[in-house]
């Protein structure tokens, strides 16, 4: 379904708002995640924001007879999922690297990207209390100091993930294995979820870009605030 651009801050705020209008929407991702999908436990954040990183590593944790919903980018998810009682995990990242990286992702905007990570986060800020948020250090550092406590609190099994190396290695390449490819067969490193040097002179550009403009220093300084409500 392809939304007009002038359009799509109203759709935000509607559908995001509203998990039950995606009930006029069968056929799409979205409603199949909500009204078709079985699931125990689910993660997932804004793009960008670590997703298939924990999404692998809580899955080996909890072991195979938990069935983990993933990457669903959509708050509309999360109040569902609230709604049903389904247990889970929001990941959230530090706005600006978010952006830049799903700018890289998508080839939107700055601005565009900036507005979407704030209404993201924004609709689902007055039911922070009822969500458990993973920053992203924290699941990069040290995942199992999050995933045990939360799993036992949710009376799901958790083996913590052994430190070293091999560990995050055998992560990386099940990502790797699962990542997006360019027509020539090789992995595109503009989407697959893995740091890659290939971008980074893309983020150093994007980032200067925030420095120069005014009108992305202030989305920046609302997003922090917002950001600091959730992993504060």
């Amino acid at each position: 379904m392809k939304i007009p651009t002038a359009a799509y801050g109203l759709y935000r705020q509607f559908f995001w708002r509203n998990p039950i209008a995606y009930r006029f929407l069968p056929g799409t991702r979205i409603y199949r995640k909500l009204y078709r999908e079985s699931y125990d436990a689910w993660i997932t954040g804004y793009p960008r924001s670590g997703n298939s990183y924990g999404a692998e590593s809580l899955r080996r944790g909890l072991g195979p007879g938990v069935n983990v919903s993933s990457h669903c980018h959509n708050p509309a998810f999360v109040k569902h999922a609230l709604s049903h009682m389904k247990p889970g995990i929001l990941l959230i990242r530090d706005p600006v690297s978010t952006v830049i990286s799903n700018s890289i992702y998508t080839g939107h905007s700055l601005v565009h990207e900036m507005r979407r990570w704030i209404d993201f986060h924004t609709i689902l800020l007055s039911l922070r209390n009822r969500i458990d948020v993973l920053p992203f250090p924290t699941l990069i550092e040290a995942p199992d100091s999050f995933f045990r406590p939360w799993a036992r609190r949710n009376s799901f099994p958790y083996q913590d993930l052994p430190e070293s190396p091999e560990t995050v290695r055998s992560i990386l390449v099940g990502i790797e294995e699962r990542a997006p490819r360019n027509t020539s067969g090789e992995i595109d490193q503009d989407k697959v979820s893995l740091p890659s040097p290939h971008r980074n002179d893309k983020k150093r550009e994007l980032r200067r870009s925030f420095e120069a403009s005014d009108r992305l220093r202030a989305l920046a300084v609302a997003a922090e605030a917002i950001y600091e409500e959730f992993a504060g």
